[in-house]
């Protein structure tokens, strides 16, 4: 199977004109220190093709990632066949270019945190102050219907009267809302979306994005991090142009050996797959021994998109995860 790999992987180079590095799945610590023992290969192009297919990960690992990269390589452009989620995202805004397959998505970078109600499964930053919006929304209807039944049932009055004899009514009805609202978990919550809204305007600032203003790349990390309503919100191509990203159409050529290697990967059933391949054949992946490149067993879960983590934790022990 690793034969199958590689030759797919150097006709794809071949196709690049530029060695290719592929990273099919999560980007966590072991993925990082495979790719910065493999990013050592590339001083001497100064350019790298990522071939990712990875639902996310670890945002402050995919940065340290980028950086290994950007060590030895100037021109970065990543692959998406299929999808590049959540820290991969991330990881994406390093490139100088993103090309984008047919079927390929990108995702926000909203972060996923520990539930603290316990569940095993992570929730969204956003949920919390989605929650506080909807309170907020429901707060100012409540009032103004109070003070529209007073205007049009009460005796004759003016709007501040009616406004001052709708608050304790209001009061009454949103107090116990407000009162169940946790200030530490929206806190958390807005610490972890701060997080990977500067991490964004950074890499943007450093590599693919330097041209453009600093209010431009803030307007592109905050909509990236809190402009869409689910985690798994599909960013097309067309989507991905609109938010203001490098992004370009993957050649129907490229795609189709992406689809390729991924297809090899996906019946490999393995989690995690990490090498690289160059135009011309040569040593590949260094001295990595096979357990750093093929990571563990498949399970029936690890092809869903798992979100990012922030190395961060919070002051009760629990940590964040993006």
């Amino acid at each position: 199977m690793e034969e199958e790999i590689q030759e797919a992987l150097q006709t794809l180079a071949a196709k690049r004109q530029r060695p290719v590095l592929c990273l099919l799945g999560d980007m966590d610590q072991h993925s990082l220190h495979t790719v910065r023992a493999l990013a050592l290969e590339l001083e001497t192009f100064n350019t790298v093709s990522v071939l990712l297919n990875s639902p996310g990960g670890d945002i402050e690992d995919a940065y340290r990632m980028a950086l290994a990269l950007r060590e030895y390589a100037q021109d970065i452009e990543v692959l998406v066949p299929a999808w590049a989620k959540s820290a991969a995202t991330f990881f994406c805004l390093a490139a100088d270019t993103i090309h984008i397959g047919r079927y390929g998505e990108l995702g926000p970078l909203d972060p996923q945190r520990l539930n603290l109600r316990g569940s095993a499964m992570p929730v969204s930053a956003l949920e919390s102050f989605n929650a506080l919006y909807q309170l907020l929304t429901y707060s100012l209807d409540s009032l103004d219907g109070i003070i529209q039944r007073l205007l049009m049932n009460a005796p004759p009055m003016d709007i501040p009267y009616a406004i001052e004899h709708a608050q304790p009514l209001f009061a009454a009805i949103v107090s116990p809302l407000y009162s169940r609202v946790d200030l530490h978990e929206l806190g958390e919550a807005g610490r972890s979306l701060a997080i990977s809204e500067d991490y964004a305007v950074r890499v943007m600032e450093r590599w693919g994005y330097s041209e453009i203003g600093n209010d431009e790349r803030r307007q592109i990390a905050r909509r990236l991090t809190w402009g869409y309503p689910t985690h798994g919100f599909v960013i097309d191509l067309t989507e991905a142009q609109q938010v203001g990203l490098n992004a370009e159409r993957l050649d129907d050529e490229s795609d189709v050996l992406c689809w390729k290697i991924r297809d090899i990967f996906n019946r490999a059933a393995i989690p995690s797959y990490i090498d690289i391949a160059f135009p011309h054949p040569q040593n590949n992946h260094s001295n990595l021994d096979d357990d750093q490149i093929f990571q563990g067993e498949k399970n029936e879960h690890d092809d869903e998109p798992k979100g990012e983590e922030t190395a961060e934790s919070s002051p009760d022990g629990q940590q964040n995860s993006v």
